[in-house]
């Protein structure tokens, strides 16, 4: 069964008072165009509050506009909704889906959602074969220009430890198959850790370390354990950064991977297991280089980069 709420104020919190639980397998929470401009705020506090913690609430949005959407958006999906739906056949379709790329919906899971999701994935499927962790962000800046909350601690919690707590949640299926393959999306600045990286590199280096030594734990089960380690990639990342003007490190263009190369990559592990990949593979050359001579490296770091943005 299905239940349909549709979240205009005074009657949305009539309706929550009364909202039984028992007997639906997934509720919608509406927030269609009817809702007027001077109640949609309300609106979106009331859908937000009630999607908070639940497993079963889908978002359904129907706005008027794009730029309604990008403010429902931005306003409900930090409670995590199950999933959203959104009109069909809709020319503002497209719009609101472009909108999806470009939100940041960076939502810090708990333990227990976790080991839910885990749990609902068994229960749907019977079992899980490959765990992909690719969940990240970056902040970069100066670490004395990094929000303590919002630039350092989430951003360790969605790279770092979100993927902890999520391998641990699939290991005891996978150790009682004696199976399955755990691939971890790190960096290359989990290998080589550029200035403005530091919460990034610490959280990269983070897994590689775990990758290593989680391998060496459970190789004797036959579960396998991969970590990629990709430079520069064209996706909405530099989007989220939040990276001053002044700072101007990238990848250069002939460097720069597609989605779809690492995605290739991706699926030649899965089907073939390896320890680690590095690529393009060019960059061994970088890490090389970073792991036998790291003062020269300092040194053309401070040169070319540094110095000059401290203007120190």
């Amino acid at each position: 069964m299905i239940r349909s709420f549709l979240f205009v104020p005074g009657d949305s919190e009539r309706k929550l008072e009364k909202a039984p639980d028992a007997g639906a397998d997934a509720i919608i929470v509406d927030l269609e165009d009817s809702v007027t401009a001077e109640n949609r705020p309300r609106a979106r506090e009331l859908a937000r509050e009630f999607i908070e913690g639940r497993e079963d609430a889908w978002l359904r949005i129907n706005p008027v506009d794009s730029g309604e959407a990008m403010a429902d958006l931005q306003a409900v999906m930090p409670a995590a909704p199950s999933g959203i739906m959104l009109p069909k056949g809709d020319k503002k379709v497209e719009d609101i889906i472009d909108l999806l790329r470009q939100v940041p919906f960076f939502h810090n899971f708990t333990r227990e959602q976790i080991e839910s999701l885990i749990s609902r994935t068994l229960e749907a499927y019977g079992q899980v074969d490959v765990l992909f962790n690719n969940a990240g962000f970056g902040r970069l800046a100066w670490l004395e220009d990094l929000d303590p909350q919002d630039d350092i601690d989430r951003q360790v919690q969605v790279d770092l430890l979100g993927l902890i707590h999520t391998s641990r949640a699939v290991l005891p299926h996978m150790i009682q198959r004696r199976r399955g393959h755990i691939i971890n999306m790190a960096s290359i600045a989990g290998l080589i850790a550029p200035p403005t990286y530091s919460i990034y590199a610490a959280s990269k280096f983070g897994i590689a370390g775990f990758t290593q030594a989680l391998r060496r734990e459970v190789d004797l089960y036959g579960i396998r354990v991969s970590g990629i380690y990709p430079g520069g990639v064209a996706t909405e990342f530099e989007q989220h950064v939040q990276r001053p003007s002044q700072v101007q490190i990238s990848t250069p263009g002939w460097l720069t991977l597609s989605a779809q190369q690492v995605a290739q990559e991706v699926w030649r592990i899965a089907g073939r297991p390896r320890r680690m990949v590095v690529i393009p593979r060019v960059m061994w050359l970088a890490v090389w280089l970073n792991a036998i001579a790291p003062g020269l490296v300092d040194t053309g770091i401070r040169i070319l980069f540094t110095r000059k943005l401290r203007r120190v």
